[in-house]
C-alpha cells in the first residue's frame, strides 16, 4: 500500500502561466462574458417586447379569423342567391309547363266537343265519346299523333264532317266540284 500512495501523491506544483497567456484568458473570458450580456440584453428586450408581439399575433389571428367569417359569409350569401335563382327558374318552367299543358287540354276538349258535336245520334255519339275517353294523356300532347289517331278513329264511325276539317278547293271559281258533276248527270 504504500506503493500505491507514492503514485498519488504527486506534489507538483502547479504549472505557471506566461503573462500573454493570463492576458489570453482575460479576452476570451472578457468576449464570452459580453456576449453572455448581450443575449441577456436581448432576451429582455424580447421579454419587453413579447407582450407587445402577442398582441400584434393576436390581433393578425382575429383579423383573420374575420376575414375567414367574412368569406364564409360571402359564400353562404353567394349559394343562398343561387338557390334563389335556381327556386325562381325552376317555378317558371313549372308554370311553362303548366301552361303548356293546359293549353294543350283545352285544345283537346275543343277538338273532342268539335267531333262529338257531329255526331248524329246518341249511338255514335256514345261511341265516340268512348273512344275519346280513352286518349291517353300521352297522345294529347303530341298533336300530330293525337290528330292520326282522332281521324282514324272517325274514320269508323258514320260521323257528318261537313267537309270542315278538308281544305277547300282553290281552283277557279266557276269550275265544277266531282260531287257537282255527278249530280248533274244523276239528273239527267
Amino acid at each position: 500500500m504504500v506503493v500505491e500512495e507514492k503514485i498519488f501523491d504527486k506534489d507538483k506544483p502547479k504549472r505557471q502561466l506566461t503573462q500573454a497567456q493570463l492576458d489570453g484568458l482575460a479576452k476570451g473570458r472578457a468576449k464570452v462574458k459580453a456576449k453572455r450580456e448581450a443575449l441577456k440584453k436581448e432576451q429582455s428586450k424580447v421579454k419587453k417586447t413579447a407582450p407587445v408581439v402577442k398582441k400584434l399575433i393576436k390581433v393578425k389571428r382575429k383579423q383573420d379569423k374575420e376575414i375567414e367569417q367574412t368569406r364564409v359569409k360571402q359564400k353562404q350569401e353567394r349559394q343562398k342567391k343561387q338557390r334563389t335563382i335556381n327556386k325562381q327558374r325552376e317555378a317558371e318552367i313549372e308554370r311553362n309547363l303548366r301552361k303548356k299543358h293546359e293549353e294543350a287540354l283545352e285544345r283537346f276538349n275543343n277538338i273532342k266537343y268539335k267531333y262529338m258535336n257531329k255526331c248524329a245520334n246518341i249511338v255514335e255519339y256514345n261511341q265516340m265519346k268512348s273512344v275519346l275517353d280513352t286518349i291517353k294523356e300521352e297522345e294529347i300532347y303530341d298533336l300530330p299523333k293525337l290528330s292520326q289517331k282522332l281521324v282514324e278513329e272517325a274514320k269508323k264511325f258514320s260521323v257528318n264532317n261537313n267537309n270542315e276539317d278538308k281544305p277547300k278547293d282553290r281552283g277557279h271559281p266557276h269550275a265544277r266540284t266531282s260531287e257537282e258533276g255527278q249530280a248533274e248527270q244523276g239528273d239527267e
